[in-house]
């Protein structure tokens, strides 16, 4: 982008900020209002908010700071719109109608929250005083601070050492019995056994052109196993000069011997190679981080080519193929599941119940018909089982297999391993200190696949149905 058009579209921004900061300004708003008055918090009048999520960010927090009430319902609300599975917001929604005292709009949130198995203490901040004290808001809260409590179970397996810097990258050598384990930090391989020994297979410098790992996928049919790197800022020798650089690069699984490397074409565009999917005929699939694309490296190709974008895809976690390499599978941080049609081209989200949220997801693996994922965006950090259905396209059951583990710090990436799922139980993220070095290493634990917990759903419909009849009762006394 030149930087006259840079300036324009920064210009752009500004002007359409500071117009809905006028008007939000200019718009008197009490601090409280009564239910009969929440009415009117749908009828105020209709502001022009800007799609950008970071600008509805500013200004939400300023509308709040400023006691703006009203306006913060409608921010929040086109937010919501926006990243409909953000649980976050929807807490934020719900507060801001506690503020204009709209109840049943509070409820409505809390009530899909609960039954989406968000975990939140609406007790916890002055915000919500205008919707408590009811038997609806003290039995849904009560739901949900439940959820906290730890569910399911882990088991350590090994911690790594401690100058293991942002580990992202794992999966399982079945030929040295060995997991193989990439940094971001400083671009290191490793083999790390079940007993933690581990040694350095690869490091990243100037010579080799590798930067930050952030997967690796081995290919036991072929001998050999995959790594993507790119160069981006938690890299310790990154350069600005370097930003958008990418290469996929092929290794020897015996000897772990590097066989060749694949640089993405230098083009004008950023290229951030980060999580992959293999495919039985060797293709791989390239998810780029830094833009709704999704690249494919197939079998004697000289470099990764474009296979599909979308701008449903706002940031790429996790892909994964089914069984006959037709579907694959696509976990977007914000807006949750997606399958692409590999034959067809064609990208949509699941069939599935409605009280599955499925945003805030790192990892994601299958394991016989069904998707295990680890889902850390999501409040409580959970690790749920999803079964699809025999066509692949419908998710019928969820089953939880982890919750809000004590263990769990951000837990994100993992591997399967027969019937268990190993995986990171804690991230490096926001940890690195200015020296290079972390407080606490990470942990690797599991978590079995194929015993999902057996969960009571309560009945929130017959639990509503109660309350409705014995306020009538009260009524007609």
């Amino acid at each position: 982008m030149n930087n006259f058009l840079r300036v324009t579209i920064c210009t752009l921004a500004l002007m359409a900020t500071t117009a809905v900061t006028a008007q939000l300004q200019s718009e008197p708003m009490p601090e409280s209002e009564s239910e009969s008055e929440a009415v009117k918090a749908t009828a105020v009048k209709t502001i022009a908010l800007p799609d950008s999520v970071r600008t509805l960010q500013g200004l939400a927090s300023k509308a709040y700071a400023q006691k703006k009430h009203r306006a913060f319902v409608k921010i929040m609300e086109k937010l919501h719109r926006l990243r409909p599975l953000d649980t976050d917001y929807m807490y934020q929604l719900a507060l801001a109608y506690s503020l204009v005292d709209n109840k049943t709009g509070a409820y409505d949130l809390m009530l899909v929250m609960q039954q989406q198995g968000a975990a939140y203490d609406f007790d916890a901040t002055d915000d919500s005083k205008n919707i408590r004290g009811t038997e609806v808001y003290v039995y849904i809260n009560d739901l949900m601070v439940r959820a906290l409590e730890p569910s399911g179970s882990v088991e350590n397996v090994l911690t790594l050492a401690n100058d293991v810097v942002l580990p992202e990258a794992i999966d399982w050598d079945p030929i040295n019995q060995t997991f193989l384990i990439g940094t971001v930090a400083d671009g290191r391989i490793l083999r790390v056994d079940d007993k933690g020994k581990s040694s350095t297979l690869f490091q990243a410098d100037a010579k080799n052109g590798m930067w930050s790992i952030y997967d690796i996928k081995v290919d036991v049919k072929r001998s050999i196993f995959w790594v993507s790197s790119a160069a981006l800022p938690g890299y310790k020798n990154y350069s600005q000069s370097d930003f958008g650089r990418s290469a996929l690069f092929k290794f020897d699984l015996k000897s772990g011997k590097l066989l060749q490397r694949y640089p993405m074409a230098l083009d004008g565009n950023p290229h951030s190679f980060a999580n992959m999917a293999l495919a039985d005929d060797g293709s791989v699939y390239i998810a780029n981080s830094q833009a709704p694309i999704i690249y494919v490296f197939k079998p004697g190709d000289t470099t990764p080519k474009i296979f599909a974008a979308s701008p449903d895809l706002l940031s790429i976690r996790s892909m994964v193929l089914n069984k006959d390499n037709t579907y694959l599978y696509l976990s977007d941080y914000s807006n949750g599941l997606f399958i692409l049609n590999l034959e067809d081209g064609q990208m949509r989200p699941p069939i599935m119940p409605e009280t599955l949220n499925t945003s805030g997801i790192d990892g994601m693996y299958r394991w016989a018909d069904s998707l295990v994922i680890i889902q850390n965006g999501f409040t409580p950090s959970r690790v749920l089982r999803l079964q699809l259905d025999s066509d692949g396209v419908e998710i019928t059951d969820m089953a939880p297999l982890a919750v809000s583990q004590p263990v769990f710090d951000n837990p994100n990436f993992g591997v399967i391993r027969g019937d268990w799922l190993y995986y990171f139980a804690n991230s490096h993220w926001g940890k690195v200190g200015s020296n290079g070095k972390v407080a606490k290493p990470v942990s690797i634990i599991r978590t079995g696949v194929e015993q999902a917990l057996n969960v009571v759903t309560p009945d929130l419909e017959q639990f509503m149905e109660q309350v409705k009849e014995r306020q009538q009762e009260e009524q007609a006394q």
